[in-house]
């Protein structure tokens, strides 16, 4: 997803019913995950008063434009580290929000680290393959 940046950019979210954000769904909605009933839950949160701009919000508060990160952003500090506790990142292989340099980098974070790539999905791998997320998810804790 392109980086929202301006208020041109999050009332294309919105436009024509939500047109783009309901195409993040259109795989989901081809397999039988996600029904007409659910996009329509989808449009009615998204439609609420300043929930569409609080989703971006977070992204933006938890992904700074690569081109402004200051040292501030790193909490707690660029040096912090996850160590000693086994984690679990489960990975889209069509992601389309986050690059995948995402998977070279968080190793250098996380020293107990295993990534599991989920095939056939993208963002949101839980829903477009929940017998495979849970089976991975299920692996790894009875593994520990």
């Amino acid at each position: 997803m392109e980086r929202i940046k301006s208020q041109q950019g999050m009332d294309a979210l919105v436009a024509d019913d939500f047109a783009v954000m309901v195409g993040f769904f259109d795989r989901q909605v081809d397999q039988g995950i996600v029904s007409a009933a659910d996009i329509a839950m989808y449009k009615k949160a998204w439609g609420q008063p300043g929930a569409m701009n609080s989703s971006i919000n977070w992204y933006r508060a938890n992904l700074p434009d690569p081109d402004t990160i200051k040292e501030a952003d790193f909490w707690p500090s660029r040096e912090a580290r996850v160590d000693g506790v086994p984690t679990l990142l489960i990975w889209g292989e069509e992601e389309a929000v986050f690059t995948k340099d995402f998977l070279t980098i968080i190793p250098s974070y996380v020293d107990n680290l295993t990534i599991s790539v989920i095939p056939q999905a993208g963002h949101t791998p839980s829903t477009e393959r929940a017998d495979l997320f849970n089976k991975t998810m299920r692996s790894f804790i009875e593994n520990q």
